[in-house]
């Protein structure tokens, strides 16, 4: 489980560093490409901005702070991911397969935002849905947005299921 969650953790932070570095390159600074479009609507485009602060622009000029409690997010998932002790003490089991996917898709995106923070002092985003009013973003945010949601996921089904076991045992020990 180690080997695939450093396998998915270097792809995924690859395909973030390649895009950008690509955006950078070959769109200029606030330059709109639209890519889909539906008769004269906007659906996706990529338009090269560069965010100091957090989504939405929150935290604005606070690179150092973001970079600071990044860095500490990361870390700390990366502890709790390969120190089996430390899991089983925090968690009271092992991370199983879907936690191990969000947890190194969040480690991922994270670090591929702490590198953007680190180098150019601002993250490099992208990606814009114009077809809904939503900040412009970029690959690691994907992956941060992914590895929540999945992590959420996997909170409401282990809770089911768990729920679901007990009732079973006390059918069984009742019957």
């Amino acid at each position: 489980m180690i080997l695939s969650s450093v396998i998915l953790i270097i792809a995924t932070l690859a395909i973030d560093q390649i895009t950008k570095l690509l955006v950078i390159k070959y769109i200029d600074l606030y330059e709109v490409i639209n890519v889909i479009r539906f008769g004269s609507h906007k659906i996706f485009s990529l338009t090269h901005v560069r965010n100091k602060g957090a989504a939405w622009s929150a935290f604005s000029s606070k690179t150092t702070i973001l970079t600071i409690v990044t860095f500490i997010l990361v870390i700390g998932l990366l502890v709790l991911l390969y120190v089996k002790p430390i899991q089983k003490k925090l968690l009271g089991r092992r991370i199983n397969v879907m936690e191990t996917v969000s947890f190194s898709l969040i480690i991922s995106g994270g670090v591929g935002n702490i590198i953007d923070r680190i180098r150019l002092k601002e993250v490099v985003d992208f990606i814009q849905t114009d077809f809904i009013d939503f900040p412009i973003y970029n690959f690691a945010d994907i992956c941060v947005v992914i590895g929540c949601f999945l992590f959420i996921i996997d909170i409401v089904v282990s809770d089911a299921v768990e729920a679901r076991n007990k009732r079973l045992d006390t059918e069984n020990n009742d019957g």
